[in-house]
């Protein structure tokens, strides 16, 4: 009987100990405790694969698939305050970045939207469309000297140009082109130059640094300055025109001088106007030919020449001056000079004077005029 038992026994263990029991483990019975983590020396090595590791997950092991869906406001919580300026979220890009305005074109040396001014006004269709009334538009010039050479920049109605100021901004240029009325700048009406410099530094014949001719511009916060020209220099000429020209500055040198002539019917609107011209053969400060310009804190200095000096020369036109100062100094020098009969000029609250008369010619009606003295003028 014990044989017998001791036989079962042996049955059992060699049953218990056969491979084929330990060949299936069932679902769930492994825990992580019963797996000894890869200890980097066995050939195990903890920070390779693409699997989940004790403690960490590898590169790679997530992917697209494991990471699709929704993601819950919990998984992502402090997203936002870590994007903050970084994104759409909290970002204000007007605050950051330059606007684009409308109707503006910017001509700049760097990051403008053109090189200089006159490709800004070459291509109006572009960003302004047809400019009118209803659709006016600017050219706004930041500081820089823009070089035209021989061209011109040509003013289009109902379109502005303006600089950043007459110290940090100059259209500079010598309008080589001979005869004609033509202008370093050309004007055009409904519309206005300003804050700016507009230099002409040569040319042929006479060259204009302004020309306006049948057009009237609003010229504000000017300065126009014109020498070099072999023959003579024109600052502004005014043809068939009524520029209104307010904070106007002109200095003109050189051989010839005239800052500013109103032709034909012209009749210029000129208000805290500066005036200064030291040519070597002729200065004159205003040239009137059949217009009737009005003058209001005017100053006009015109002196040096070795020829003619004068602060205004009339030819059948009738001016009227208020409130100003004109000045000739050197040969023929006349504050105001009416060369023809048919001139009527009226002078209220100013200053006249000159070198060698400070009204020449007739028809001159004055109240409150004086001279350089401060001695009451007669006028005939």
């Amino acid at each position: 009987m014990r044989k017998t038992f001791l036989i079962l026994s042996i049955m059992v263990a060699a049953s218990l100990f056969n491979t084929t029991a330990f060949a299936s483990v069932n679902d769930d019975q492994v825990t992580s405790q019963k797996i000894r983590e890869a200890d980097g020396t066995s050939g195990q090595n903890t920070n390779s694969g693409s699997g989940v590791k004790t403690g960490h997950i590898q590169d790679g092991a997530v992917t697209n698939a494991k990471i699709g869906g929704t993601i819950s406001q919990s998984k992502v919580t402090g997203l936002e305050a870590a994007l903050a300026g970084k994104s759409e979220v909290t970002h204000n890009h007007d605050v950051l970045y330059q606007q684009k305005y409308g109707k503006v074109a910017v001509v700049a040396q760097t990051g403008g939207d053109y090189g200089d001014p006159i490709a800004a006004m070459n291509d109006l269709a572009t960003w302004c469309g047809t400019p009118a009334a209803t659709n006016p538009c600017l050219v706004k010039i930041m500081p820089g000297v823009y070089n035209v050479g021989n061209d011109r920049v040509v003013m289009i109605n109902y379109v502005d140009i303006e600089g950043s100021g007459e110290n940090v901004t100059k259209i500079l240029g010598s309008t080589n082109i001979l005869g004609g009325n033509i202008g370093l700048v050309e004007g055009a009406s409904n519309a206005e130059l300003r804050n700016l410099t507009v230099e002409n530094s040569g040319g042929y014949w006479v060259p204009k640094a302004i020309c306006n001719t049948n057009a009237s511009p609003k010229l504000t916060n000017i300065t126009v300055i014109s020498a070099g020209a072999p023959t003579g220099n024109y600052g502004i000429e005014n043809r068939n025109s009524s520029p209104i020209m307010t904070n106007v500055t002109v200095y003109l040198s050189g051989r010839s001088c005239q800052a500013i002539t109103n032709n034909s019917a012209s009749s210029a609107r000129l208000t805290n106007v500066n005036i200064t011209t030291a040519c070597s053969d002729v200065n004159v400060g205003i040239t009137n030919n059949s217009s009737s310009p009005i003058l209001n804190n005017v100053t006009v200095s015109a002196s040096g020449g070795s020829q003619e000096n004068y602060g205004m020369l009339n030819f059948t036109s009738t001016p009227t001056i208020i409130n100003s100062s004109l000045s000739g100094n050197g040969a023929s020098g006349a504050g105001v000079y009416n060369a023809w009969a048919d001139n009527i000029t009226t002078i209220f609250n100013s200053i006249i004077s000159g070198s060698e008369m400070n009204i020449r010619g007739e028809l001159t009606k004055c109240i409150n005029v004086v001279d350089a003295s401060f001695n009451p003028i007669t006028c005939q």
